[in-house]
């Protein structure tokens, strides 16, 4: 098979290898996934040893059971009672039976057949055929016919039978994810934009079964087929589409689909479509896939991996989950119902500079202490009064750094300056949204 369809992606020759092989060693082998072929043949063998030992052992140590009484057998008492002699006739000897069937074989063509037919002769012997004839001898016959091979409306090429063999998807297309050998292209069919997902590993055309409702195709049910995955799971196949029809970049082509509910895109191109566009050629650089039409090359340019993040509601994610989909990522963020102000019309912007203008003395950062006013605050103490005692405290190493920025900060500006007063209060460190800031509690 790789001598004749070279151009295959190897995952496609995987997936036919491990569906051919043995229950017993089919499960192990998908069980460690290989992704080449020459991993999935070593594997193979390795468990098929691994079947023929168990079997040889469970062989060796099953005997079969035997009964060991006959050696011990007790002895009857010796007496000769007279008995008349008769004389019995001596046994027939054995002989096997043979099939009539079996011993004549004779082997009919097509040019016998209708001369047989023209002398009125029986086709099983050589007399003359009537109504409840039976023949002496029977009989068994084969007859031999070639069959023309089936040419299509145009007569130019013959039609190819082709043989039903087992349907295989890939992962990737029930997924939705992308790899270095699947290349995902846009579709159009009936004026809707579809996604399609060009992988070799999938045996047959598969379209979503819910896409092809809502574009208005009339399925029809058939025989349900099996459908593996490459991961050892199974599909139902049940619905069918004789002639699906769709366009790639302004090329249009058709095709029998089967239906299947597919979580990655809408339809999957597989192997049997793929097959009648050779040569095709991948280029994984560019992510072009070039098919043959009509003797002409046709490049198709796959989609680029787009990360791109959009809102999605608390409905619409509900919706997501209920439906079974394979996986998503989500980010949840609170949002807030004020209006913005970071954008301002050209009028506005005009009126708050001209505020500001006016009031840019109010604006500045503090340098020392306020000026001397008519009415200063004081706090009075009480004569005699004794400094309250106050266990000391602590802050953490990064708190406590904080505070000693704060205080430099401070000193620096001269907003306040050094004190040995034994009547001072506790500083408290706020933590505000983007800063922290330091307060003195006067509580005390």
């Amino acid at each position: 098979m790789m001598i004749f369809h070279s151009d295959f992606p190897e995952s496609y020759y995987v997936t036919c290898f491990i569906n051919g092989l043995r229950p017993a060693i089919k499960g192990p082998v998908i069980s460690l996934r290989p992704t080449r072929l020459h991993q999935a043949v070593a594997l193979a063998k390795n468990q098929e040893n691994t079947v023929n030992a168990i079997l040889q052992l469970a062989n060796l140590t099953i005997k079969p059971w035997t009964n060991n009484t006959k050696n011990f057998t007790t002895p009857k008492p010796h007496y000769n009672p007279i008995i008349p002699k008769t004389h019995h006739p001596p046994p027939k000897p054995f002989t096997k039976k043979t099939n009539p069937l079996a011993s004549v074989r004779r082997i009919l063509s097509e040019v016998e057949m209708q001369a047989q037919r023209s002398k009125n002769l029986c086709y099983n012997c050589d007399e003359i055929f009537r109504p409840g004839h039976k023949c002496k001898q029977q009989f068994m016959y084969c007859i031999l016919t070639e069959e023309e091979a089936a040419v299509d409306e145009a007569g130019e090429t013959p039609i190819e039978e082709t043989k039903e063999m087992d349907m295989t998807i890939s992962i990737n297309a029930l997924s939705g994810n992308t790899d270095f050998n699947t290349f995902r292209v846009k579709g159009r069919a009936y004026g809707q934009e579809l996604q399609l997902l060009i992988d070799g590993g999938s045996t047959h055309c598969f379209l979503d079964e819910k896409t092809a409702i809502q574009l208005g195709y009339q399925l029809q049910q058939i025989t349900p087929m099996v459908v593996s995955v490459v991961d050892g799971r199974q599909m139902v196949s049940q619905l069918y589409c004789p002639t699906f029809t769709w366009e790639i970049q302004g090329h249009s082509f058709s095709y029998p689909t089967r239906t299947l509910t597919l979580g990655g895109c809408h339809m999957v191109p597989g192997g049997d479509w793929l097959r009648q566009y050779s040569p095709i050629a991948y280029d994984y650089k560019a992510m072009t896939v070039t098919v043959s039409k009509n003797r002409k090359k046709l490049e198709f340019k796959a989609l680029r991996q787009q990360s791109e993040l959009h809102f999605i509601s608390a409905k619409s994610m509900s919706k997501l989950i209920t439906e079974k989909t394979y996986g998503f990522v989500g980010q949840l963020h609170s949002i807030s119902a004020v209006p913005s102000f970071d954008k301002l019309s050209f009028s506005q912007d005009i009126a708050l500079n001209q505020l500001l203008a006016g009031y840019e003395n109010l604006l500045q950062e503090p340098q020392g202490l306020p000026p001397r006013r008519d009415i200063e605050h004081q706090i009075t103490l009480k004569p005699e009064a004794v400094p309250r005692r106050m266990h000391p405290y602590r802050y953490s190493y990064a708190q406590k750094g904080e505070i000693e920025a704060i205080v430099k900060t401070l000193l620096h500006d001269g907003i306040i300056q050094p004190s040995q007063s034994s009547f001072g209060s506790l500083v408290l460190l706020v933590k505000e949204k983007d800063e922290r800031s330091m307060c003195v509690d006067y509580r005390i």
